[in-house]
């Protein structure tokens, strides 16, 4: 049995000319293909897509995404899946694949009839997905988020089709694009070396290192839910006169939490955590805490029963007036910590960020270290030249506008451009490392 999903497929073209900022086709000539059809993999593993390759796109629902997907399109194929079918004919799938799209996604099965159920539900639509793609030559198949439930199969599918895979969500910076060939998040091609981002300042001397913070005014929180009947606010509400670390709290059952959350395993789990370290703080301080806004479920009963260990809930006072205000911020792996760059404090991290390594960020690693770091809050700190040097990077390069992907002015051989330059200023930075050694 199968059951069709609903298709689209039509020749996207558009008369501007590739934005030259990203310098497309600058290194073709490493595009040397393989027999599968695919172009030769980086030196961090990412295969790319063969020279004009159409692109597949998976669950583009919303209008917006399709206006994305045309113009990086441009004059490329591209073909749209508007929703997954099933099919129960099976297709390779490995249980350690299915059972990571199972506990990515943000329901997660409450009992065995329905973790069963689950477990059906996204093997037919893998194997919907698996045929769907037997037929077409190798292209690039896109995917919003693309890392937890139906997507994330829809990706796993397309790379045993030899396909390349394309990652789209939103960026932790205003109006800009994650558009990645390896992930989103702690998953994206980012690399995790400060040297990296510092070289590649140096080869550009024109960009102004600190123009980054410009991007500040539009930074906008988000407003607390109708939903919320619930909100607590401190009766003290003057925080120029506090010492406290802000930690604001994420979406439960977001990817963030399910696939990059490492050590911490929920929001239950954080806050337990929480209430451990915060009773390792200094006389005088404590630490203050915000839900999600567009979270479904509160937490706020929970978190008053915290209040006794140092915990301070503030649901109501604006988020960036909590950063601005704070010592430090502390997060699993919440956009709200790149953020907190733009108001100079030091970034505790205790799961998976792409922005949390080389006194960048801090990465928290166990309970008991974030309680060590909680009983010395005032020797929190970074490196200020590597944060300009990193977010210069992430403004001029890796965070496309989406009002120019959208214009067609960015598209996806501007992509592939940026991420050949990328991988040669790696490669370089290699083999001075090894020279250095020899």
């Amino acid at each position: 049995m199968t059951r069709s999903g609903s298709m689209l497929s039509f020749h996207v073209s558009s008369s501007q000319e590739a934005n030259s900022r990203l310098g497309p086709g600058q290194f073709s000539h490493m595009r040397n293909q393989n027999k599968k059809g695919r172009s030769r993999m980086a030196i961090h593993g990412i295969a790319y897509p063969v020279e004009n390759a159409n692109i597949i796109a998976f669950n583009p629902r919303k209008k917006r995404v399709r206006a994305i997907l045309r113009g990086l399109a441009n004059q490329r194929h591209l073909t749209v899946f508007e929703s997954v079918g099933l099919d129960l004919r099976s297709a390779p799938l490995s249980e350690h694949e299915l059972r990571s799209a199972i506990f990515s996604a943000e329901k997660r099965p409450i009992n065995g009839l329905m973790h069963t159920a689950k477990r059906l539900f996204l093997r037919w639509q893998y194997n919907w997905c698996y045929r769907r793609l037997q037929p077409t030559r190798p292209g690039v198949v896109v995917c919003w988020n693309g890392v937890k439930g139906h997507r994330f199969l829809a990706l796993v599918a397309a790379q045993r089709q030899c396909h390349s895979t394309l990652y789209l969500e939103e960026a932790p910076l205003p109006g800009r694009l994650t558009v990645d060939f390896s992930g989103i998040n702690y998953g994206s091609s980012l690399p995790r070396r400060s040297d990296f981002y510092q070289r590649w300042l140096a080869g550009n001397p024109a960009i102004d290192s600190t123009a980054w913070r410009a991007m500040r005014s539009g930074l906008n929180a988000r407003k607390t839910s109708r939903r919320q009947k619930v909100k607590r606010r401190p009766d003290d509400t003057d925080l120029s006169r506090q010492k406290f670390i802000f930690c604001p709290l994420q979406v439960p059952g977001d990817s963030q939490i399910t696939v990059y959350g490492d050590w911490v395993k929920s929001i239950d789990d954080l806050i337990e955590h929480l209430e451990k370290a915060a009773d390792c703080l200094p006389e005088g301080w404590h630490l203050r805490v915000k839900e999600h806004p567009s979270a479904r479920v509160s937490f706020t009963e929970r978190l008053s029963e915290a209040t006794k260990h140092r915990i301070i809930l503030d649901n109501e006072t604006d988020t960036f007036e909590q950063v601005a205000a704070s010592r430090a911020v502390l997060t699993v792996n919440s956009s709200v910590g790149l953020e907190s760059f733009f108001f100079e404090k030091p970034v505790l991290v205790l799961g998976h960020a792409f922005y949390a390594f080389d006194q960048i960020a801090t990465k928290v690693h166990s309970s008991k270290q974030l309680s060590e770091y909680l009983a010395a809050p005032e020797e929190l700190s970074f490196d200020p030249v590597a944060r300009d040097a990193f977010m210069s990077y992430l403004v001029e390069q890796h965070f496309p506008s989406e009002t120019d992907i959208v214009a067609g002015k960015i598209t996806l051989d501007n992509i592939l451009a940026r991420d050949r330059s990328r991988d040669e200023l790696l490669r370089q930075l290699e083999e001075n490392h090894h020279r250095g050694f020899s």
